[in-house]
């Protein structure tokens, strides 16, 4: 009787530990593709800017004629607005998609704590898990 005692503690405590390792190792991969959401939003961000970019040094050429730039203007004014609309919904998408569950975890909840964090865990890969 002893004995069977002794394997039914043992089995309740494997079962333990492993629901645990389970835990864990869920969170570390939610943490996971967070950073990698992060990562794909500012990489697109990032090409999104240069492009912005590039089409203001296209404006402030003097050879241009004040029709094209005019129209520069206008696109540049429209895709501005496109582009902070595309990041704060993507950053609300993120979140609403973040078990519900974790979204206590988070470290953001806007745009610019997004990018924050995404700094702090170039800086310390370490933190992301």
């Amino acid at each position: 009787m002893e004995n069977v005692l002794w394997f039914v503690s043992g089995y309740l405590v494997c079962r333990i530990i492993t629901g645990l390792l389970n835990l864990v190792q869920g969170y570390r991969s939610l943490k996971q593709a967070e950073f990698d959401c992060l990562r794909i939003l500012g990489s697109t961000a990032e090409s999104a800017a240069f492009l912005q970019q590039a089409r203001k040094q296209i404006i402030e050429d003097p050879a241009m004629s004040n029709e094209i730039k005019n129209q520069f203007k206008v696109q540049a004014n429209m895709e501005e607005f496109v582009f902070h609309t595309w990041k704060k919904t993507s950053i609300e998408s993120l979140i609403l998609m973040y078990p519900t569950a974790y979204r206590r975890s988070l470290k953001f909840s806007d745009w610019a704590s997004a990018m924050v964090h995404l700094t702090e865990l170039y800086k310390n890969p370490n933190k992301n898990t």
